[in-house]
């Protein structure tokens, strides 16, 4: 079933409820989301038509809304079948589908080697963890190969409770470290994906400034949206993570919190992965675009460029005034070939192309284009 939600720019309380942006490749998917609902997933849909508002699709009715790339059918699928709808559920999904090779040979190698370096990130930052725990919680010295049996040992001593054992210290430790890897802990924080992402929109939001001063016009307001929304979302990642980092300074605390309600700490610590959620195909379109692209690429951005929810003010205590964005998306979204003709240029294949140059994020490389997609694989 598909509804259309008209009227005033469709602005989401909470970031559950703005969904999880989708790296779909069907051109009227541009800037989709999925969230859950009840007991499935939807799709919020940008209106094709260009005007104010969106479509609600169920998930089961994508078929009807539109006709979808077989990649796009495969991630779908993989994606309904999940238990829960986060950015790291949909990432993953994205990337097991690259690596069937639904996208061709290069976003499948991409996506294999971007599992290889999480998966060392990942571990880097549980031995971290398991360090600052046992310095924290008073273990005695030893031998690195005894490190967990030590670290466990110390927290049991420090807060013994009823069913606590080394393996749920353990799983508590797993699930920790595959929520701090993104966040920049490690011995190669810069690395970490918030950070770099947060890096990408930093670059393009200034190139984007430039080129929107060269051109003026329609251009320019779609250009304003961008950057503001960059602004704010550039403005509110820093706390976001500095925060995370500041729930090191006791792990024990942390592991407590984590035993009475994992669900609420897991989603404290991802509240920069939400905030910085879909810049990462933001980015891409501009990086990508060639030079006399650039004022199609913009208007692309503006439509995919995520609204802000009122959650996020809550978070850092102060009001987020949405009041000019949403009178930006009411201009802009005005125009009439916003998501015909040129604006959206073969966006099947530059999507597709997308996926394979993301495979250069596996490799060391000076190169600034490789350092904008190091961050969005």
């Amino acid at each position: 079933m598909t509804n259309a939600v008209h009227g005033e720019f469709w602005q989401p309380a909470t970031f559950v409820e703005r969904g999880v942006a989708v790296p779909f490749t069907t051109p009227m998917l541009a800037g989709a989301r999925a969230r859950r609902f009840q007991s499935g997933v939807e799709l919020i849909v940008p209106n094709p038509a260009g005007v104010r508002g969106v479509y609600i699709v169920d998930w089961a009715s994508l078929s009807d809304y539109c006709p979808a790339t077989l990649h796009d059918v495969m991630l779908a699928e993989r994606i309904a079948a999940r238990g829960a709808v986060t950015p790291q559920d949909i990432r993953d999904a994205a990337r097991a589908v690259a690596a069937e090779g639904a996208a061709g040979r290069a976003p499948r190698d991409a996506a294999q080697a971007a599992e290889d370096d999480d998966r060392q990130q990942q571990l880097q930052t549980k031995i971290l963890l398991l360090q600052l725990l046992l310095e924290q919680a008073g273990g005695e010295p030893g031998p690195p190969s005894e490190l967990h049996q030590r670290a466990f040992a110390a927290i049991l001593r420090l807060a013994p409770r009823p069913r606590r054992t080394a393996e749920t210290i353990a799983d508590a430790i797993e699930r920790l470290a595959s929520l701090y890897a993104v966040l920049g802990i490690g011995p190669a924080p810069g690395q970490a994906r918030c950070l770099r992402l947060a890096k990408s929109i930093h670059h393009v939001l200034n190139a984007i400034k430039a080129f929107a001063d060269l051109n003026p016009g329609q251009t320019a307001l779609a250009a304003l949206l961008v950057m503001n929304t960059a602004d704010v979302t550039l403005l509110l990642a820093p706390r976001m993570i500095a925060d995370a980092h500041a729930r090191l300074a006791d792990i024990p605390a942390l592991l407590s919190d984590w035993d009475e309600n994992p669900a609420r700490t897991a989603a404290f610590l991802a509240r920069a992965e939400w905030l910085l959620d879909g810049w990462d195909q933001i980015c891409l379109v501009w990086e990508l675009a060639e030079d006399d692209r650039r004022r199609a690429a913009v208007s692309e951005m503006a439509l995919m460029v995520p609204a802000i929810p009122k959650e996020a003010g809550d978070w850092v205590n102060r009001h987020l005034d949405e009041t000019e964005r949403h009178r930006m998306r009411r201009i802009v979204q005005s125009f009439e070939d916003w998501r015909t003709g040129s604006l959206v240029f073969d966006l099947i294949a530059r999507k597709e192309r997308i996926r394979a140059l993301a495979a250069l994020a596996a490799r060391p490389s000076s190169s600034r284009k490789r350092t904008i997609l190091s961050s969005l694989v």
